[in-house]
């Protein structure tokens, strides 16, 4: 009986669910100018661009076990070990699915608009261009 506690314990229910999950893809929020890509020749490692007051930040997502996700200044992870976390962009919940990955209830947000209750990204191939 504990065994099987412990077990289930240890049981992420968002595995096989992440975007990194569905292969090679760029995933676009268009209402924001951000994007991230999805690569297996980059070890599918989440980086992008977002624009915040104007600029463009590259970023990096992180996703956690579970539903929580990190948004970090991309160069807050590249060839950093341990990753520094201490100037995260956003971090929250999201929701997945294979066309969309949906970010909502942060805990920090110093990327998108306070009313934004969900912030919706879309699957595209990488070669395509976003819808207009």
């Amino acid at each position: 009986m504990l065994l099987c506690v412990l077990s289930l314990c240890a049981c992420d229910p968002y595995s096989g669910c992440r975007p990194y999950d569905y292969g090679d893809a760029k995933w676009v929020c268009e209402e924001y100018g951000a994007w991230f890509t999805v690569k297996e020749e980059e070890n599918y490692q989440c980086y992008g661009e977002v624009v915040v007051d104007g600029k463009v930040q590259k970023i990096a997502i992180l996703f956690a076990p579970g539903s929580f996700v990190v948004i970090l200044p991309r160069d807050a992870v590249e060839n950093m070990s341990p990753i520094e976390t201490d100037n995260e962009l956003w971090n929250g919940e999201a929701k997945y699915s294979p066309t969309e990955f949906i970010l909502h209830s942060p805990t920090v947000n110093c990327l998108f608009d306070e009313d934004d209750e969900e912030v919706v990204f879309v699957r595209q191939e990488l070669d395509e261009e976003p819808a207009a």
